[in-house]
């Protein structure tokens, strides 16, 4: 394989790696009501408008029958950076609702998901570089750079977690998940839908994080910030 072709191929994977964020970006949001400042309370309006001062798009999808609470911030440029929050999120107290809402500006603040994919494309660039010398190299690498994309979307997590504890506290963040997983205990059913599944599947395996992690990761944050 000359060269050139390889630049190619590479040069396509990143192409087809973008069009999959792309083609994820619309489908979500496809999927979801626009939410303004008529649709949700007064006090989480004017909280979203203080920590993200940018123009966003926030939208709602339609209510699950499943245990699993899911929002998303999503950053795909061109488009507008875009929230969407479920739609028992409205039903939430004030101050659990603003966690949830902090912390999805927290992936926005950091453009966790453009992170996710330079890493991505970036392991797709070793890999094809190691198929030019070896294809067993690149076999064997593979599942590295796999790892270390799921790594970096796990820290992502965690980060967008310690956003929110800068704005709202780590003690009020921590007693919003002790909250959560209060709630979620003895109510898991089964996933219902693609996007529920791929959650329960990452959340299986260790990737997206549980709700117990991050009360440790919280906690640990907060034992370093106050020394």
């Amino acid at each position: 394989m000359g060269l050139s072709v390889l630049v190619l191929e590479i040069v396509l994977a990143i192409i087809a790696l973008y069009l999959a964020y792309t083609i994820q970006y619309l489908a979500i949001s496809l999927k979801g009501i626009d939410l303004d400042s008529r649709t949700i309370p007064e006090d989480l309006s004017k909280f979203l408008g203080k920590i993200y001062s940018n123009e966003l798009s926030l939208k709602m999808w339609k209510k699950e029958n499943n245990s699993m609470l899911i929002m998303a911030a999503l950053y795909t440029p061109p488009f507008k950076p875009l929230i969407m929050v479920d739609s028992r999120f409205l039903e939430e107290k004030a101050d659990v609702a603003k966690v949830f809402l902090a912390h999805e500006v927290g992936h926005l603040k950091r453009k966790s998901q453009l992170r996710v994919f330079i890493t991505a494309m970036f392991a797709l660039i070793i890999v094809f570089i190691a198929g030019y010398f070896s294809d067993l190299l690149s076999l064997l690498l593979f599942p590295v750079m796999i790892s270390i994309v799921f790594l970096t979307y796990r820290h992502e997590e965690f980060e967008a977690d310690k956003y929110a504890a800068e704005i709202l506290g780590v003690d009020n963040v921590i007693k919003v998940y002790k909250y959560v997983e209060e709630r979620l205990r003895g109510r898991r059913s089964a996933p219902k839908t693609l996007i529920h599944f791929t959650i329960y599947v990452l959340r299986k395996v260790g990737i997206y994080p549980s709700v117990k992690s991050r009360i440790e990761k919280l906690s640990n944050y907060s034992l370093k910030t106050s020394k």
